[in-house]
């Protein structure tokens, strides 16, 4: 049986006549994932009820949300304020929060699942936007209200940004976003993710692109079932477990230098991720290592990216938060001497 979603309205005057609707870019991506769709409408009594019925809860975009919600007064910079948008946004995801619904937030949406759990909103930050630009790049220089710097693909739509993160949220900003981050470094093709853990960075790059063929390798057995669990709920393809250890797949002719890319995040210092990371990967392809702020590690890492086979191509790094983050690209530009990783410990305990 197809998933019904269901999807919150925004409001349109013409002529006079007010008007609720849904987006038709959304209906057209939930159609794509074969689900069923309901819109809810303002003052609706029984909105309980409906959404008792419902798979997931979408909070689509729209105008700005009140800031008496988040403890400010309006002085005018939080524009075409709408009290039923701000109340609907609010009963469901009170709803989605106390049922444990899938509760997903577009644009405004996310804004209000912050504001909902107590984080709060910069009202305007002080960008003319005199239009609308999507998936262009822009050039982030480091200033009072967005800690970015660089290069980001953005949509130039909004004047609002989050100020404080609800503490529930805190770990979307911590893993999920981070992990999508590395999307464009990331690129297309067949990748394999070292020491999966909780599926970071690997399944939130795969639910952003459906083209990676995704490979991941933990070697704990019970979060390996949890990882089968999470792409059976998500219905995800073309993604598969395998439980072991690094060292061990890496001398597997099945997967040694057969992968377009590989990513780890959080598992080891780079000059032994290297190790475990770089004899999966084809020539031309490149190996991604999520870390903090990983300056000191990359010199460290210098010797063994050389022996390896592979040459540094990029060090971005960037601010999520009150959070230092890097996304360290190296290069495969020849094949690994077979004797890597050389197993027993010896990457961890002797670098190289």
């Amino acid at each position: 049986m197809k998933k019904l979603i269901a999807v919150t309205p925004r409001l349109l005057t013409e002529d006079g006549v007010e008007k609720e609707f849904v987006n038709r870019s959304y209906v057209k991506s939930l159609l794509k994932r074969d689900a069923n769709i309901i819109m809810l409408t303002l003052n609706n009594p029984a909105i309980d009820e409906i959404l008792d019925l419902c798979d997931g809860i979408l909070v689509t975009g729209g105008s700005d949300m009140d800031p008496i919600h988040y403890g400010e007064v309006n002085e005018g910079l939080s524009q075409g304020v709408k009290p039923e948008l701000d109340t609907i946004d609010m009963k469901v995801i009170e709803y989605a929060v106390k049922h444990k619904t899938p509760l997903l937030g577009i644009c405004r949406g996310c804004q209000s699942i912050n504001v909902a759990l107590g984080g709060s909103l910069h009202q305007d930050i002080g960008t003319d936007h005199k239009g609308k630009a999507y998936d262009h790049e822009v050039i982030a220089e480091k200033n009072d209200y967005l800690d970015l710097e660089g290069k980001l693909i953005i949509n130039s739509y909004h004047h609002q940004a989050i100020k404080k993160v609800a503490d529930n949220c805190e770990v979307i900003i911590k893993h999920f976003i981070d992990s999508a981050l590395g999307k464009e470094k990331v690129g297309d093709g067949t990748l394999i993710d070292i020491g999966s853990g909780g599926g970071f960075p690997a399944i939130p790059l795969k639910i952003m692109n459906d083209k990676l063929n995704v490979t991941l390798l933990e070697a704990t057995g019970k979060k390996c079932e949890f990882l089968k669990v999470v792409i059976n709920e998500l219905e995800l393809k073309d993604i598969n477990v395998l439980n072991g250890r690094a060292e061990d797949f890496a001398k597997d002719k099945n997967y040694r230098e057969k992968f377009d890319i590989c990513t780890a995040r959080a598992v080891a210092k780079l000059n032994t991720l290297c190790e475990y990371c770089l004899p999966f990967v084809k020539v031309g392809g490149k190996f991604v290592a999520y870390k903090g702020d990983a300056k000191e590690e990359v010199k460290e890492a210098k010797n063994a990216i050389t022996v390896l086979g592979a040459k540094l191509r990029e060090e971005y790094y960037y601010n999520l938060e009150e959070f230092s983050r890097a996304l360290i690209t190296i290069e495969k530009v020849k094949n690994t001497d077979l004797k890597y990783p050389r197993g027993n410990g010896k990457e961890r305990k002797n670098p190289l």
